[in-house]
């Protein structure tokens, strides 16, 4: 048993065309990615790098380093230094994720706020997947994104 399907070309090519017009608006979303990192030398590179490497480019992202005695901080400035796109704000004490998660909040300048921890690995496509959700459903306002476990075997 076969199935046939008729493809209605000025249809396709009107999708097309709107699929192309939201991309450009898109791309121009400011978007805010927030982290809160206390001692994640290990992972931190890692989660600074998914970030960075989005198909989504129109982004800051805000590090907060909870006054980490690892090599924390010397991760963070140097992927500073090289990508104009991280603001890097340091605590004096160790204020904990959420106040430190806050802290970054407060100082986005984003239309949206994506929040990643310190230890995640974003997938290329999350920001772009993520803003095309909103789009296709404005009565939305908060959104989450499913996950994998990793475990560091000794």
């Amino acid at each position: 048993m076969s199935t046939r399907f008729t493809i209605n070309e000025e249809c396709f090519n009107s999708k097309d065309k709107r699929q192309e017009e939201k991309m450009t608006n898109q791309s121009q979303t400011f978007v805010s990615v927030v982290m809160a990192t206390h001692n994640h030398e290990s992972y931190v590179s890692e989660a600074i790098r998914s970030v960075l490497s989005q198909t989504h480019t129109n982004f800051e992202l805000i590090i907060v380093n909870d006054n980490s005695t690892d090599t924390s901080a010397e991760i963070i400035s140097q992927f500073a230094k090289d990508d104009e796109r991280i603001v890097c704000i340091t605590n004096d004490q160790n204020l904990r994720q959420s106040e430190s998660r806050n802290k970054a909040i407060q100082a986005s300048k984003g239309e949206y706020i994506a929040i990643v921890d310190s230890d995640d690995i974003s997938l290329p496509d999350r920001i772009t997947r993520q803003l095309d959700y909103f789009s296709a459903h404005p009565d939305c306002d908060v959104l989450g994104s499913s996950f994998c476990l990793f475990f560091d075997v000794k």
